[in-house]
């Protein structure tokens, strides 16, 4: 599948480091944070849902404005 046929989406996942608020990382699927994150998407989709941190990070979904 080439890249520019993927569907945009209208909100991304962003994980904010507990003690360091400029240390933002994000990503525009919940597997590509985990990538980033050397997560699994299961731990970041629970950790959204519940406030809970992700190696250090809280994890969040925005919406694109």
């Amino acid at each position: 599948m080439h890249k520019y046929s993927l569907r945009l989406r209208n909100q991304y996942w962003r994980a904010e480091k507990y003690n360091d608020p400029d240390d933002v990382i994000t990503g525009q699927t919940i597997y590509i944070l985990g990538d980033k994150l050397e997560a699994p998407a299961d731990s970041i989709k629970q950790a959204s849902q519940s406030n809970g941190l992700v190696r250090g990070y809280y994890i969040s979904r925005v919406p694109r404005i």
